[in-house]
C-alpha cells in the first residue's frame, strides 16, 4: 500500500504545483490519523468524516498542535472499486469535487498523511480501495 499512497502524494503534489503551490511534505502522525480512519471505515461499513457514535478523526489532529496557535486541517476521503480505486481515479475524482479540490490546493496545507486500504467500507467481497487524506499546516 505504501507504493499506492506515494503515488496518490505524487498525483497530489503535481496538482498543487500546476496551480502555482508549494508541494506537501508527508507527516507520519498525520497518516497515523488517516490509515485509521481508512481501517474503521472498513471494518464498520461507513463512509464517513465522523465514525458510527460520532467519531471525529479531523479532531484527532488537533492535538498535534498547540492550543495558542493557529492552525488549519482538512481531509479527503475516497474509495473505488477494481481500477477505479487507483490513484489516479481517485485524485481524478477529488479534483472534479469543489470541496475536495479546495483541500488539494489550500497553500495553507504544508503537510499530509495519506492512509489507504486495500478493502472498500462494504461487504460485497469486490476488490479495492479506500482512501483517507489528512492535510494540515505545519
Amino acid at each position: 500500500m505504501v507504493v499506492l499512497e506515494h503515488a496518490t502524494l505524487c498525483l497530489l503534489n503535481a496538482e498543487r504545483t500546476s496551480h502555482g503551490l508549494h508541494r506537501m511534505g508527508t507527516d507520519g502522525r498525520f497518516r497515523r490519523v488517516a490509515l485509521d480512519h481508512s481501517r474503521d471505515m472498513v471494518a464498520r461499513h461507513y463512509f464517513a468524516h465522523r465514525g458510527p457514535g460520532g467519531r471525529d478523526f479531523l479532531a484527532s489532529m488537533a492535538k498535534f498542535y498547540a492550543p495558542q496557535t493557529r492552525w488549519l486541517v482538512g481531509e479527503n476521503l475516497g474509495w473505488g472499486e477494481g481500477h477505479q480505486g487507483s490513484p489516479r481515479v481517485i485524485v481524478g475524482r477529488w479534483m472534479a469535487s469543489p470541496d475536495h479540490r479546495d483541500n488539494i490546493l489550500t497553500a495553507a496545507f504544508t503537510r499530509i498523511g495519506i492512509g489507504l486500504v486495500s478493502r472498500v467500507p462494504h461487504d460485497r467481497g469486490l476488490p479495492g480501495a479506500t482512501y483517507t487524506t489528512e492535510f494540515g499546516t505545519t
